[in-house]
């Protein structure tokens, strides 16, 4: 599976993932309050699934759901350990210049 988190304009972010086309992901993370089903990826018919998230300046750690299995971005080398002593994704945000 191949996953990427990307920026975007401004402080948008693009999150992608592979998966096999109709599976359900999700993207959850400390933005999200970690719920499971707040912002659905959306597939383009062949297994490409994106959202673009608005992310003010910071630091987030965030998770992919693939068909109910909490899957890290392994695109993204940045983790670090949670609380219950698995691993979550790290992604800093910071403020871009115009």
């Amino acid at each position: 599976m191949s996953v990427a988190a990307k920026k975007h304009s401004g402080l948008k972010r693009k999150f992608t993932v592979q998966a096999a086309p109709g599976s359900e992901v999700y993207l959850a993370g400390c933005f999200t309050g970690w719920r499971e089903r707040e912002i659905p990826l959306k597939d383009d018919g062949n297994g490409n699934f994106e959202a673009e998230v608005e992310l003010e300046p910071g630091v987030y750690q965030y998770k992919f759901i693939v068909n109910g299995n909490w899957m890290l971005d392994l695109d993204n080398s940045d983790i670090t350990v949670n609380g219950m002593g698995t691993l979550n994704n790290v992604l800093k945000v910071e403020e871009t210049e115009n």
